[in-house]
């Protein structure tokens, strides 16, 4: 009988995921989240990332398991790498909220590169042998929006996702603290900075909620409307722009819900 440690091996050394059907042991031994990143490690990311993203499509109980998206954020993958099945665009798509939280408050040091003619105003978080550097998001976005958009996040199976995308402007990161910045290495500025202040935090609640109604989306549709407290003037816009679109609004839940919450005015 094989133990634990050469199942592992067996596993991580054949580059055949399949094979972990082969027995009841060997099932459970690969199923360990450490194993697995131990797989990924010898036999998809060396390879070129087209290949890395047709191994997640292939095998979506991997690409969907939360416990290994985060093991390999703590592993130091990119998570941009891999294109649409990269971990930041996992984590949207499957609701990995969890890891999508951590992703959120990570961030990296850039280097700021400055000409000594240049008379652009430059943020500076601290300064390092007279080297410039900012503290900025990992994420790729520059607005709320884009995120919103991109991801679908109107709509009702991704509301938990959107709530969660909603805190990051809150996110605060202490530069010492947290970034590990040596205090005398700070530019005369604040301690604590916003993570995410050079993004457009911006929502247009109204192209979002004329898109719900558009694809029945209620739980959304229900959720925006009362957290925003539309105005009978802006209630009558939406409806007038649903009204005079092509959308079919006779078994329209959403739709039905804008004129209930209309009522209120009569």
């Amino acid at each position: 009988m094989l133990d634990v440690y050469t199942l592992e091996n067996i596993f991580i050394l054949s580059g055949n995921p399949e094979i972990s059907t082969l027995s009841m042991k060997l099932f459970r031994v690969t199923n360990d989240t450490r194993t697995q990143m131990g797989f990924l490690i010898r036999n998809v990311y060396p390879t070129q990332e087209f290949l890395q993203s047709i191994f997640y499509s292939k095998y979506p109980g991997i690409a969907k398991k939360e416990e290994l998206t985060i093991e390999q954020i703590n592993n130091g993958i990119d998570i941009n790498k891999c294109k649409n099945n990269s971990i930041l665009n996992r984590a949207f798509r499957y609701g990995l909220n969890d890891t999508l939280d951590i992703i959120l408050k990570k961030y990296k040091k850039v280097e700021i590169y400055c000409g000594r003619r240049s008379k652009r105003r430059v943020e500076t978080d601290f300064i390092i042998n007279h080297t410039r550097y900012k503290i900025e998001p990992l994420i790729p976005f520059t607005s709320i929006m884009e995120i919103i958009n991109e991801h679908e996040l109107y709509k009702d199976q991704n509301m938990k996702t959107l709530q969660t995308v909603l805190k990051m402007g809150e996110i605060e990161l202490d530069l010492v603290g947290d970034c590990g910045i040596p205090a005398e290495s700070l530019n005369y500025g604040p301690r604590k900075i916003n993570l995410y202040r050079n993004m457009n935090k911006l929502i247009d609640f109204d192209e979002l909620i004329i898109k719900a109604i558009q694809k029945d989306q209620p739980v959304f549709t229900k959720y925006v409307l009362e957290y925003e407290g539309y105005s009978e003037n802006n209630l009558k816009r939406i409806y007038n722009t649903i009204n005079y679109s092509t959308t079919d609004t006779k078994n329209n839940k959403s739709f039905a819900i804008l004129k209930k919450c209309m009522e209120k005015f009569e």
